[in-house]
């Protein structure tokens, strides 16, 4: 176990050393995706950082990316939740094909259209890759 917080604090040094003005506002982080944290900053945003790209992408924004909107993690879930169940009755699918075609477990996805669970950036990709549609569509 100490080798997995080893590895995950590795990832959030690297994003640090990348992004020194997010880190130091940074209040909480966790793992969300193969070698990638999500991380919530002193105004309730959340981002996520991949490292292997290097990148920092927005979560929960508007549609323009202008400016971050105030929402609660439940929220998110619950507008997520929603977008995926509008997408999967539009392509006259059910929660099992949406499984087969994403590569994620079935319990996984079910979790995710009940609001039970926040999916990684990486799954909402994968989702919005299925479903044919942006990331963006999902999360709007």
């Amino acid at each position: 176990m100490k080798q997995a917080k080893d590895y995950w604090t590795a990832v959030f040094e690297h994003y640090a050393s990348h992004y020194p003005n997010y880190a130091e506002r940074t209040v909480d982080w966790y793992p969300s995706g193969q070698m990638e944290i999500t991380v919530r900053l002193d105004d309730r945003t959340y981002w996520a950082f991949d490292m292997i790209g290097e990148r920092l992408r927005p979560l929960g924004r508007n549609a323009d990316n202008s400016e971050a909107i105030d929402i609660s993690e439940q929220d998110y879930r619950e507008r997520l939740a929603m977008n995926i169940r509008k997408k999967i009755y539009n392509m006259a699918w059910n929660q099992e094909e949406l499984a087969n075609r994403s590569g994620i477990s079935i319990i996984t996805i079910n979790k995710y259209v009940n609001a039970k669970a926040t999916p990684s950036a990486y799954n909402v990709d994968r989702i919005a890759r299925a479903l044919q549609c942006s990331t963006l569509e999902l999360t709007k």
